[in-house]
């Protein structure tokens, strides 16, 4: 235990953080990063990234972001989101998790709760017209023509990433790009649990991550500062992936032109299709193939 938590200390993490290799990878790049990378870069240099990935007018993007990789960024949070907005124009939808960071004894607040997500989508949630979704444990913030569509029925979620999610519509509207910034490169996202979500009955082993017998109610305040509830399956297994793993399963399995990435300095920025990358997560989960190293695969 002793040289776990020696680990643990070496590269940033807390002893009550679990020992995974993606806050391995992720940490490490912040604590000594700064001493191999002094690089300085603006907005406009990740700006160039997104549109060498083919991002513009019209596209729709769902951003990750660790704001404490942005360390040799000259610039704030403020100016790469309008600088991102500018570049999807009024046509694009813009989207990021806004998971709720609440204090005890206290409900989820869709309008004033803030995010556990980061400066980003902290910043993010309070710019006007920006909607969000009324889910207690995975919610997620959206600007733009298709934002409304995204967030408005979370809350009938029996799976926070079912067909009723904002992740799982990402991936069947609009053709979104998941876009990562300050994370591993390989990193994919959140949309790989709407496998789960809505293949558990198609696939008993996915069946096994919920239970539905004993569901939990979550309450929480609307927009218009109505108290309401919504019933959601427990959680079943603990199911964990590895990031080491994933990050061979998409370099063997995936089309390497449906997916991207560059680093500027230290500061990665990747790309996945989410579209693509749910339909081909279905498609191996069906041969075997899956991202979870917790519980063993079983047919």
């Amino acid at each position: 235990m002793a040289a776990l938590d020696l680990i643990k200390k070496a590269v940033g993490l807390k002893k009550t953080d679990l020992l995974d290799d993606l806050l391995i990878r992720q940490n490490w790049n912040i604590k000594y990063g700064p001493f191999f990378h002094r690089r300085k870069y603006g907005t406009k240099d990740i700006i160039d990234v997104l549109k060498g990935f083919g991002i513009g007018r019209g596209s729709n993007l769902f951003i990750h972001s660790s704001w404490d990789a942005f360390y040799n960024y000259l610039g704030n949070e403020q100016e790469l989101i309008d600088a991102v907005l500018d570049l999807i124009g009024p046509e694009g939808t813009l989207a990021m998790p806004a998971i709720p960071l609440i204090r005890k004894g206290k409900l989820f607040n869709v309008k004033r709760s803030v995010t556990s997500a980061g400066l980003m989508p902290e910043t993010f949630r309070h710019y006007p017209g920006v909607k969000r979704s009324a889910n207690v444990r995975h919610s997620v913030c959206a600007l733009g023509p298709l934002a409304e569509e995204l967030t408005g029925t979370h809350h009938q979620s029996l799976i926070r990433f079912d067909e009723n999610s904002p992740f799982y519509k990402m991936c069947k509207t609009g053709d979104f790009k998941v876009v990562s910034i300050g994370l591993p490169a390989y990193f994919i996202g959140t949309i790989i649990h709407c496998t789960e979500a809505t293949m558990w009955r198609e696939i008993p082993y996915f069946r096994s991550f919920y239970d539905f017998e004993h569901k939990v109610e979550h309450r929480y305040i609307d927009e218009e500062g109505m108290e309401r509830s919504y019933w959601e399956a427990g959680d079943r297994c603990g199911a964990r992936s590895l990031f080491s793993r994933n990050q061979r399963i998409l370099r063997r399995w995936f089309d390497p032109t449906k997916r991207g990435k560059k680093r500027i300095s230290n500061l990665w920025v990747s790309y996945v299709d989410a579209d693509y990358t749910y339909q081909r997560l279905c498609e191996l989960a069906r041969q075997g193939v899956v991202l979870y190293i917790r519980p063993k695969f079983f047919r």
